[in-house]
């Protein structure tokens, strides 16, 4: 039986929360073992939350010339740990290279990226697999430890006290009338994921006009300056009216209960996507570049529009022609699918 059993886990946060189920599984195969999950410290908190890890190990991802001994620090306490089994998530060589350096005698991951080698039981990946969603990817990773389990849809709870946090941040639009729509208009990962800006501020007066609407914009820190034009866009002459920006200004948990709070999210394919699905939040997502096959949101309560073009998906960071997939994703489209939504259909 496993004792001591390490997860390095994935480092966006999409992913961390599309592993959850994984996480869960693992719980429940082996309830009396000490479970450890080291994390990027940008998704540590998601996994803080979650009742399932014994220690939440956390790092940062040193660059420059400095990085050696910070991931020396990270290895010495990876082997004070002492895990029995590794389970590692990431599909990279250094994740591999880690867990095989930390001693951990047996290390279980895809074999891919010539990190074989460094795989106690490296589970191949068929093309079938990475058809499927990335919830059944990862849970897939469970093959050799304990079988493959049932699918199942991420979920989370949120925090008492991050809920009263986020109330506080949504104190502005206490006394409004309409439905509570959340915006997430960017995207780490490149601009071919993201919808237009015009389009969005254009969704957003309309959504106040037809159905009274607040409008919340979130992101991390990198999507404020598309958030503040976007919300510029909507307010129009009036800075009070009903639009509040967000972005960079909550933590993950303090953003899952803004995206519980609301009644409507609309969403590019980003980590917040995956966050909204897992506390219940009705959604639309907007997808271009991106696979809705093994990305969308997992589960019910969410509708895609897509322009389904030639080239789509690429899976590329930027488009290198006129970004079509997106472009020829009108405003009436996602409204409609708003619509429907916020009137229950």
């Amino acid at each position: 039986m496993t004792h001591r059993l390490l997860v390095l886990g994935p480092s966006w946060l999409g992913d961390a929360v599309m592993a959850i189920p994984t996480y869960r599984e693992l719980r429940r195969r082996f309830p009396n073992a000490h479970l450890g999950v080291l994390a990027r410290r940008a998704v540590a908190g998601l996994y803080e939350a979650l009742p399932v890890f014994d220690e939440v190990m956390v790092y940062d991802r040193p660059k420059g010339a400095g990085r050696f001994l910070p991931y020396a620090d990270l290895v010495g306490r990876l082997e004070k740990f002492s895990a029995d089994t590794a389970l590692v998530l990431p599909r990279s060589l250094g994740a591999a290279w880690t867990a095989m350096l930390s001693g951990t005698p047996r290390r279980i991951g895809y074999a891919t990226r010539a990190r074989r080698f460094l795989l106690t039981d490296a589970v191949d990946r068929d093309p079938a697999l990475l058809r499927t969603h990335r919830v059944h990817y990862y849970q897939h990773l469970l093959a050799p430890l304990c079988g493959v389990p049932a699918p199942e849809a991420p979920r989370f709870e949120v925090p008492e006290p991050a809920t009263r946090s986020a109330a506080l941040l949504l104190e502005p639009l206490a006394n409004a009338s309409g439905p509570l729509v959340v915006f997430n208009p960017g995207a780490n990962y490149g601009s071919a994921k993201q919808w237009p800006e015009d389009r969005y501020a254009a969704l957003g007066r309309r959504l106040r006009a037809e159905f009274d609407g607040s409008i919340v914009f979130v992101g991390g820190p990198g999507d404020r300056s598309v958030c503040d034009r976007i919300a510029h866009e909507i307010r129009g002459s009036d800075p009070s009216d009903r639009v509040l920006d967000l972005a960079g200004k909550t933590s993950i948990l303090e953003l899952g209960a803004v995206l519980a709070a609301s009644r409507l999210v609309v969403t590019n394919d980003t980590g917040a996507m995956h966050v909204a699905q897992a506390v219940g939040s009705t959604i639309v997502a907007i997808f271009g570049s991106t696979d809705p096959v093994t990305t969308a949101p997992y589960g019910d309560h969410h509708r895609i529009v897509r322009e389904p073009v030639e080239c789509s998906p690429c899976l590329l960071r930027e488009c290198p022609i006129d970004h079509r997939c997106m472009v020829r994703v009108d405003v009436d489209r996602v409204f409609a699918a708003c619509a429907d939504s916020l009137r229950g259909r």
